[in-house]
């Protein structure tokens, strides 16, 4: 599925709060030991770079046209996808992939390939532990949708370096009714489900909590350069 600009404002600005709390612990914990330029992969509306580095200089990369969406003086936008994306002279910091690396890694020799190319000192990857509901809802979508690219634990990455610090949190997914959690649980999974498929994903959902909410436990890890 290919994920819209409207999509990502909906689930992150409407019915999830991970993005604040992301950037809480970022400029909290990370933001002094991070080293510049941040490189904000996917960084949709960057308002985690904003409010966790505000001083510092990030360059927010995106395959969508988040321009209207104000950033710091010391911000940068570039609109192009990862595999392509080329800083010329610039030397890169950080890497940051917040939630992205379901996107990025049906070939992880590849992706690793271009970190390594970057060469950043620092990688920090913010993912969900998959644990409790979630961990159920990613064995149901591998029942019910071929289609399905759910976030998942990518051990082999990033190759050459070494988790550093690692900070778990939790966030809430919260709709007015099934049918909307529905929809945004197919975002999750990178999927859109046949209207046949969607109706039993509802009555799943229905069977399983008691209000259209559920917490995802996630992780803010940090890597550093193995020397």
């Amino acid at each position: 599925m290919k994920i819209t600009k409207q999509e990502v404002v909906v689930f992150k600005g409407v019915h999830c709060n991970e993005n604040c709390l992301v950037a809480d612990i970022l400029r909290e914990r990370f933001s002094r030991t991070l080293v510049q330029p941040i490189l904000d992969v996917g960084s949709g509306l960057g308002d985690i770079s904003a409010s966790a580095f505000p001083e510092k200089r990030v360059i927010h990369l995106d395959v969508l046209d988040y321009s209207n969406h104000p950033i710091p003086v010391n911000h940068s936008r570039e609109k192009s996808d990862f595999f392509s994306y080329d800083p010329a002279d610039q030397a890169i910091g950080t890497v940051l992939l917040c939630h992205v690396l379901q996107f990025l890694d049906d070939d992880i020799s590849r992706l690793n390939e271009k970190v390594k190319e970057l060469d950043p000192e620092c990688v920090v990857v913010v993912d969900n532990a998959n644990d409790y509901f979630m961990g159920e809802l990613v064995e149901w979508f591998a029942s019910n949708s071929k289609d399905a690219n759910p976030e998942v634990n990518v051990p082999e990455f990033p190759a050459g370096y070494v988790l550093s610090e690692e900070t778990r949190f939790t966030a809430r997914l919260e709709c007015k009714d099934f049918p909307t959690l529905a929809e945004q649980v197919c975002f999750l999974m990178d999927c859109a489900l046949p209207v046949a498929k969607h109706q039993m994903l509802v009555k799943y959902l229905e069977r399983q909590l008691d209000t259209p909410s559920f917490a995802i436990n996630e992780r803010v890890k940090l890597f550093r350069r193995q020397r």
